[in-house]
C-alpha cells in the first residue's frame, strides 16, 4: 500500500470536490469517471457509457435491481443505470454541490435518490440493496476495510459489489512513486493507493467472494489525453475565467497538476486501472 505524504480526511475530500466544482464540470463533464475505449475512435460520451455497460456486465446488474452508487458524483451514472435497467438507484456523495445537482436529474424511467453523507458513516439500512458500484471512489476512503464493510452491510445475501479503481502497479519504481504516485495521492486527496492484489485481499477479508478481476488500463488511458487537451484549449480561450477558478479553489489548486501526472502514470505503467466484481458471501 502506498500512502499520501500527509493525512487526508473526509472534510478535505468534500472541500476538494466542492472547490473544484466548476473545473470538474468544464473539463470532465457530468460523468466524473474514465471512459472505456474499445475500438479507439469512440467519442468521450460513448466511452463513458461503455465503461458503465462494462460494470453492468461484470456485476450482473439486472432489470428492477435496487443499486447503491457509492461516490455518485453528479448522478449521471445513476441516471444511466436507472433508465437502462428501470432500476432504483441510491447515490451517495460527500460533496454538497454534487448532491444538489444530482437531485435535479429526472430519469425517463426508474427511480433516483441522492444522499449527501459520508459513506463510512452512512444511514442506509442493512441488506436493502441487490448491488452496489463504486467508480473511482474507494480511493478516497481513509480506511478501505471500513469502506467494504459498509458495502457488505447494505447488500442482501448474494448481492454484488463492482468497483473501478486507480491502483498502483506492484512493480512501480521508487522514482515513479516519488514523482507520480505520491503526488497523485496528495493532490487528488487519496489517503492511499492500493495494488489490485491488496484490493482483492481486503474484499475477501471483509466477506466477499471475488467474481472477476480485469485490468482496463490500456482502454481507459485516453481519458487523460482528452482532459489535457481540454485543459489547454479552455485555458487558451478563457484565461481570465481559468484564473478565477484557480483563485476560488485555493485549497485544491494543486490538483491542476494531477491530470499531467495521471497521464504520465498510465503512460509509464506506474498507474493501473482495475475493475473488480465480488459477491457477498452468504
Amino acid at each position: 500500500m502506498l500512502t499520501a505524504s500527509r493525512s487526508v480526511h473526509a472534510e478535505e475530500v468534500q472541500a476538494h470536490y466542492d472547490d473544484l466544482d466548476e473545473v470538474y464540470r468544464k473539463l470532465w463533464g457530468n460523468h466524473l469517471h474514465h471512459g472505456l475505449w474499445i475500438r479507439g475512435d469512440e467519442s468521450k460520451n460513448q466511452a463513458t457509457q461503455q465503461l458503465i455497460d462494462k460494470v453492468i456486465a461484470a456485476g450482473g446488474l439486472r432489470e428492477k435491481d435496487r443499486i447503491c452508487d457509492i461516490g455518485c458524483g453528479y448522478g449521471e451514472t445513476a441516471k444511466y443505470l436507472a433508465e437502462k435497467l428501470d432500476a432504483s438507484i441510491c447515490g451517495i456523495t460527500l460533496s454538497e454541490k454534487q448532491a444538489q445537482r444530482a437531485r435535479n436529474l429526472m430519469p425517463s424511467r426508474g427511480h433516483l435518490e441522492f444522499l449527501h453523507e459520508n459513506w463510512l458513516d452512512n444511514s442506509l439500512r442493512a441488506e436493502t440493496f441487490d448491488a452496489a458500484i463504486a467508480l473511482e471512489s474507494s480511493e478516497h476512503a481513509t480506511d478501505k476495510s471500513d469502506f467494504f464493510k459498509q458495502a457488505h452491510r447494505i447488500l442482501r445475501p448474494s448481492g454484488t459489489l463492482t468497483i473501478c479503481a486507480w491502483v498502483q502497479n506492484e512493480k512501480a519504481s521508487s522514482a515513479q512513486k516519488k514523482l507520480l504516485l505520491v503526488p497523485i495521492c496528495d493532490e487528488g486527496r487519496l489517503p492511499s493507493l492500493f495494488t489490485t492484489s491488496e484490493y482483492v485481499d481486503v474484499l475477501k477479508n471483509t466477506g466477499f467472494k471475488i467474481k472477476s478481476v480485469e485490468n482496463l488500463s490500456s482502454q481507459v488511458a485516453k481519458t487523460w489525453e482528452l482532459v489535457l487537451k481540454e485543459m489547454s484549449k479552455y485555458t487558451a480561450l478563457h484565461p481570465l475565467e481559468m484564473w478565477k477558478n484557480y483563485q476560488v479553489a485555493q485549497r485544491s489548486h494543486d490538483f491542476l497538476w494531477t491530470p499531467l501526472r495521471m497521464w504520465g502514470g498510465f503512460k509509464t505503467g506506474a498507474l493501473e486501472y482495475s475493475l473488480i466484481s465480488a459477491v457477498k458471501d452468504q
